[in-house]
């Protein structure tokens, strides 16, 4: 008797563990179903965008080189000649504040003995044989139309060292364009993600996340050879390339 009842808990147990596995089975296969359905579906684009404006300020980057037999005589040429340069940019509406020195040096010039290819050569120090002073001054302007004539003002006044220009956007322009490549770039996202739900027949709900990413503004550099232009040659004409900016978004819409 106690055999056969302890059989019939057993059994009982056993068929209250099935029910309950094959419940709780159930339970996470509705909630696997739920979440599939209740998962949200998404498309992702990046957008981007560039536009080209005229500059509006510059950089000119000249100075002076000069070689004397002693560092004295090289300094005090060179500063003659850079003195020269910065009152005949002042005298066309330049200010000090405009002009700004990038480097100054003053470094020996050295005569190396020939190499010499017998067997035994004595060894021969380098000689000084003078000195070489270099000025390098940054002018700084709004008047992109008178870049050339900067230009030719310092060469006439001794400038012999006129290296490159560039043409930039001041930071308020900057801002304003950089705003706008912005604006456009999220349009561009936008139409992407509408192109792609079009093709898979699904409507775009909504943003999910946007992301600014790259924004470039990419200024515009002319390379110049230095000398003082003749009395008979034309006056320098400098034309300013386009300023490119540029800017992408990358943004997740909810389909």
């Amino acid at each position: 008797m106690v055999i056969i009842m302890r059989k019939g808990i057993i059994g009982l147990v056993l068929i209250v563990l099935v029910a309950v596995s094959f419940f709780a089975a159930s339970t996470a296969m509705a909630q696997d179903s739920s979440n599939a359905t209740n998962e949200t579906k998404t498309i992702s684009v990046t957008g981007s965008y560039q536009l080209s404006m005229d500059p509006d300020k510059a950089e000119i980057y000249l100075g002076a080189e000069t070689r004397a037999t002693t560092a004295l005589q090289s300094q005090q040429d060179n500063a003659n000649i850079i003195a020269a340069v910065k009152s005949a940019l002042y005298a066309l509406g330049l200010t000090k504040a405009d002009i700004e020195t990038t480097s100054y040096s003053i470094s020996p010039v050295y005569d190396y003995s020939k190499p010499c290819y017998e067997t035994n050569c004595p060894w021969q120090p380098p000689k000084i044989v003078g000195y070489t002073t270099v000025h390098q001054l940054k002018i700084k302007t709004a008047n992109i139309d008178k870049v050339g004539q900067y230009i030719d003002a310092a060469a006439k006044a001794g400038a012999n060292n006129v290296n490159y220009i560039s043409f930039g956007l001041s930071d308020s322009k900057q801002k304003t364009l950089y705003n706008q490549a912005l604006t456009e770039a999220s349009k561009n996202a936008r139409d992407k993600a509408n192109a792609i739900a079009s093709g898979l027949s699904v409507r775009v709900k909504g943003v999910i996340s946007a992301n600014e990413g790259y924004v470039y503004v990419t200024p515009y550099y002319r390379s110049l050879s230095a000398g003082a232009p003749e009395s008979s040659q034309a006056s320098t004409e400098i034309s300013a390339g386009m300023i490119q900016v540029s800017a992408s978004v990358s943004v997740v819409y909810e389909i």
